[in-house]
């Protein structure tokens, strides 16, 4: 399996950007890089799922079984994007509950 560059530095850019910003005091940069961390992460899971175009089905006359992709990454992907948007949900409601409570978000 060959990887792609581009995309594995785009993952390592995202995930280093999102450090940077959760280092941060700020409630909204936060929130920002726990997106940023789940974007890159999605990017990696993406990468390690196999050429891209190929069928997760094996059997199949128009691919050999050797090119065909792994369906596992992809289902991780799905699960890691589900628990990325509860996490920014979650954050969310915390800065909503420190602008209730402090009238601002600082």
């Amino acid at each position: 399996m060959e990887a792609n560059l581009f995309l594995l530095i785009g993952a390592g850019v995202l995930i280093a950007c999102g450090v940077y910003l959760m280092l941060d005091t700020s409630m909204t940069r936060m929130i920002m890089g726990v997106t940023l961390i789940g974007n890159g992460a999605n990017l990696l899971l993406l990468q390690s799922g196999g050429q891209a175009g190929a069928p997760p089905i094996l059997d199949r006359d128009s691919m050999s079984t050797d090119q065909s992709a792994d369906p596992l990454a992809q289902a991780m992907i799905l699960t890691a994007i589900v628990i990325s948007m509860a996490m920014v949900g979650f954050m969310l409601a915390l800065a909503m509950q420190r602008w209730n409570l402090h009238r601002r978000i600082a």
